[in-house]
């Protein structure tokens, strides 16, 4: 059960099970040779390392392979049914904004949370928003994670973890069959070698729309996608091992964004339905590739890791945008194509533990570019289309991080790390669009920043860790495209984020309970907004002065039964 300041998930199913086992006095026997045991273990990388979540001091919530197994999430957006605080908005052909601990993509173009699949940075939330199949676990870490992290990372971090090669064989398919005449299958074959081992696992799904056109009962959003994964093992040595993963995944089941009209400008407020769809031939289309590559090398004091990635998306949109304003009646927008690709290494040194000072050095480079064709046009207004345009962004990044925990007495220690951040962004636009412009307009930034950490720990026991850390993270700063093709700049965001928690078994390790209170200052908070000139949306980014955020979030499980848990 896990649950934060302004949200809870199944608040008395504790209550509840303790009230029907109360009720069958006559399964008493049975229920003492079901004695619950203790929790299992978690483990996470969270720190870049394999370690307990119990003894990481900072808010970890993990989605196991069981978890997932029984919910069966197959998009990001289902997600945020599981983590509390956790919201997660369909923004259509710009993908999902985030937003954790109410840490949100409330301007900008970077992601205030930092979503990493087998340790590679996705940079773009149209890669994050990729169907979901066959992984090992979800791991979401709460709070900035601007040290060994580093990109973007203020409302924290989720990282997506598929499931490995195995020594052993093992295969299994499943098929579903629902509403919306929808049809779906998924499944895995793992084939062990001598030294390697080979996993492929698959989905895909396919029905009809679940929204309807209230107007001509055409139906949207149906649930047409695929994905393939092929994952590869191979230990040549004791001390070495190379982890291959590709995917490739296509979501065409979307019809384009279907945009709600805005309840002040309806006759009912009420009545909030569909604008009417005029376009023939909505359609949203998602094609993403990604590889990763992972090396580690153990040298006996420390191990050495290599994690390359690769990832490409390519977007095609065509929708109505009339929804939003009556004035903007027979609205019509899309991209086609919209395309992001990134290449991202990062090398780093992690001592084997079990001394005083636990370390991790490393350094990191990432590269991405994103090509556009965008255009809308409201042919009641004016039949020469408002945007027509083509628009770059390159972004390069390259740091150096460090973090060292010195364990100074027996149940002491503290944390300090820092990473040196040194960025540059290029955006370059050209259209012929009413409100583009008709000659090339560019211009770059080159930015330096540094991110921090520093935390206390002090275990009371081997079940209760007590701890509190003040952390600092940052968004990119970069450009909007205003009218007549110009560019307006805006800066960095910055975050200084306190911490103070507990992470605690109880009753021989049968009760889990961690809990956490926060406070969040932000300098220049980047903020996104619109207004209407002209009959014409213009949509700007700038920087508020400060923000803060507070509040507490907390998590407990318990075996009640070697059966029951909660």
């Amino acid at each position: 059960m896990t649950f934060d300041v302004c949200s809870a998930r199944h608040p008395l199913a504790g209550l509840a099970a303790a009230g029907v086992l109360g009720a069958v006095p006559a399964f008493a026997d049975d229920v003492r040779e079901d004695e619950a045991g203790p929790l299992e273990e978690v483990i996470v990388t969270a720190r870049k390392t394999e370690e307990s979540a119990q003894r990481v001091p900072m808010s970890i919530q993990v989605l196991s392979a069981e978890f997932l197994d029984v919910t069966d999430p197959t998009h990001f957006f289902d997600l945020q049914n599981s983590v509390p605080g956790l919201v997660v908005n369909n923004l259509g052909l710009n993908g999902a904004g985030f937003s954790l601990r109410a840490v949100a993509d409330q301007g900008g173009s970077s992601l205030a949370v930092a979503t990493h699949l087998n340790g590679v940075y996705l940079g773009s939330s149209n890669l994050s928003t990729a169907r979901l199949f066959d992984l090992e676990r979800i791991e979401i870490l709460k709070g900035p994670q601007g040290t060994l992290y580093g990109r973007n990372s203020t409302g924290g971090s989720i990282n997506l973890i598929t499931r490995a090669p195995e020594h052993g064989f093992s295969a299994d398919i499943e098929a579903a069959y629902g509403s919306f005449e929808t049809a779906r299958v998924q499944g895995h074959v793992n084939v062990p070698f001598s030294r390697s081992a080979l996993r492929l696992a698959f989905i895909a799904s396919n029905g009809d729309g679940f929204i309807r056109n209230s107007v001509d009962d055409r139906r949207f959003a149906a649930k047409d996608f695929w994905g393939v994964r092929a994952a590869y093992r191979v230990e040549p040595t004791d001390r070495l091992r190379i982890d291959v993963m590709a995917q490739r995944v296509v979501d065409d089941g979307a019809s384009g964004e279907l945009w709600l009209p805005r309840p002040d400008f309806l006759p009912d407020p009420k009545d909030i339905r569909l604008t009417t769809v005029t376009q023939p031939n909505p359609y949203l289309k998602n094609g993403s590739d990604t590889v990763t590559l992972e090396a580690a090398y153990d040298f006996g004091l420390a191990t050495l890791h290599a994690v390359s990635g690769y990832a490409d998306v390519t977007i095609r949109d065509l929708d109505d945008c009339a929804g939003i304003l009556p004035n903007l009646a027979g609205c019509i927008r899309g991209t086609d194509p919209s395309r992001h690709h990134q290449f991202s290494q990062e090398l780093r040194l992690a001592s084997a533990g079990g001394t005083s000072v636990d370390w991790l050095i490393g350094a990191y480079y990432y590269d991405d570019r994103a090509d556009s064709t965008f255009h809308q046009y409201t042919p009641v207004i004016d039949p020469q289309p408002t945007i027509d345009r083509q628009s770059t962004v390159k972004e390069t990044t390259a740091a150096v991080f460090g973090q060292a925990t010195w364990h100074f007495a027996e149940r002491w220690s503290t944390t300090l790390g820092l990473r040196v951040n040194r960025e540059k962004h290029f955006l370059s636009t050209i259209g012929t669009g009413t409100n583009d412009s008709p000659t090339l307009v560019s211009d770059d930034v080159v930015e330096n920043n540094h991110s921090w950490l520093v935390d206390l720990q002090y275990a009371v026991s081997d079940d209760v860790l007590l701890y509190g850390s003040v952390s600092t993270g940052f968004k990119s700063g970069g450009f909007t495209i205003q009218d007549g093709g110009v560019l307006d700049g805006f800066a960095p965001e910055e975050l200084i984020a306190y911490e103070a928690g507990i992470k605690s078994e109880w009753l021989d390790e049968r009760l889990r309970l961690n809990a956490a209170a926060f406070y969040y200052d932000f300098h220049d908070l980047q903020v996104s907004t619109f207004t209407l000139i002209d009959n014409e949306l213009v949509f700007e980014t700038d920087n508020a002065a400060r923000a803060k955020i507070y509040g507490i979030d907390a998590e407990t499980t318990l075996n009640v039964t070697e059966h029951l848990g909660v």
